[in-house]
Order: C-alpha cells, then structure tokens, then sequence
C-alpha cells in the first residue's frame, strides 16, 4: 500500500515550483500503481486529502494565471469527483478537471520538505551509499 505522506510531499514540492494540473498528479502516482485507473483513483484521493488539510486551493489557469475557484474546500472537492468520473478510466489531459495552488500551509510545508537533506545529499557529503560493502 502506497504511503499516501509521499504522495503529498511529492505534490507539494511540484507545485511549489508552478501550479499543478490533475494531469500532473496522476503522474505522480504512476511508480506506486499498475494501471492508469489505479494511477487516477490514488491521485484523487491525494487531491482530495491535499484540499482537506488546507495545503491545496482548486482552479483554473487564465491569460491571466491561477485564479482560485470562488467555492468551499468541499464544493470543490465534489466539483472535481463529478468531472473525474466523467473521463472513466481515461487520465486527465492538461486543462481538464482542475489546476492547483500551494495555500500558505501548502507553501510552508514544501519549504520544510525542500529543507530537508535527502539520501542522494548524505551520500555526496559522507559518500556513504547505504548500501552493506
């Protein structure tokens, strides 16, 4: 069972260099799923847990950019499973079901994640792989 918490942080860390579109977070999914039907089932549910926490805003990309749709977190979060389930076990295609937005939490917690040294940075500094000689 995929960590739903890696998920998040992996959507987060995208989208806090551009907003993210539906499609974007489906291929996010793909390394932890088998089909495209499992890739866009996990992404919604990690949508759908990003806009509950307050970490993600739901729109639409203009001429203009990002513009936050004028709903609650739960209005969009239905709005999004009713056009979802209009593509059936298609993926979405750039510009459809939604764009997202870091909120402030959103931004602070990718800040943090970003923050934070990885496997491949402990291995530059220490040249220890992890890996038993």
């Amino acid at each position: 069972m995929t960590d739903l918490r890696v998920l998040i942080a992996d959507v987060l860390l995208t989208t806090e260099d551009d907003w993210s579109d539906a499609r974007t977070i489906v291929g996010l999914t793909f390394e932890h799923t088998a089909t495209t039907a499992e890739a866009n089932g996990l992404a919604l549910q990690t949508i759908i847990e990003c806009l509950r926490a307050g970490l993600l805003v739901a729109g639409d990309y203009e001429a203009a950019g990002f513009r936050a749709w004028p709903v609650s977190t739960e209005e969009a979060i239905a709005r999004i499973i009713r056009e979802w389930a209009d593509l059936g076990d298609r993926a979405p295609t750039p510009d459809t079901i939604a764009w997202f937005d870091l909120t402030e939490l959103g931004e602070q917690r990718a800040q943090g994640l970003a923050a934070r040294p990885t496997r491949a940075d402990h291995q530059s500094t220490t040249g220890w792989s992890g890996e038993s000689p």
